[in-house]
């Protein structure tokens, strides 16, 4: 879940807003914090059946750089391919899948 076309990515500018706002706010960066484990749990879990090495690490890379990749969309207000940000993920998929193996 990531947004790739500056046209489509509200709920991306909602999410920044939320943790810069939650830098001065102790209540709200309890919340983010929180919801930001969420997802990474959510995406662990799947990890690790595939094989990952360190699960909860790798779903922090995908989680980290999806928002990377949210931000320079509406940094630039240009978007990234469907073919880009598959490459990117596919990237580091392949790098943490292989990992465990020693491939």
């Amino acid at each position: 879940m990531t947004s790739i076309d500056p046209e489509m990515s509200e709920l991306s500018a909602i999410e920044q807003e939320m943790v810069l706002f939650s830098m001065r706010d102790e209540g709200t960066r309890m919340q983010v914090a929180a919801w930001s484990r969420s997802l990474e749990t959510w995406l662990s879990d799947p990890l690790e059946r595939l094989g990952a090495a360190k699960p909860l690490e790798a779903a922090r890379m995908l989680v980290a750089i999806c928002r990377g990749s949210e931000y320079e969309v509406m940094s630039r207000r240009q978007a990234i391919g469907v073919d880009a940000i598959k490459n990117r993920i596919d990237l580091v998929l392949t790098a943490i899948l292989s990992s465990k193996t020693g491939v």
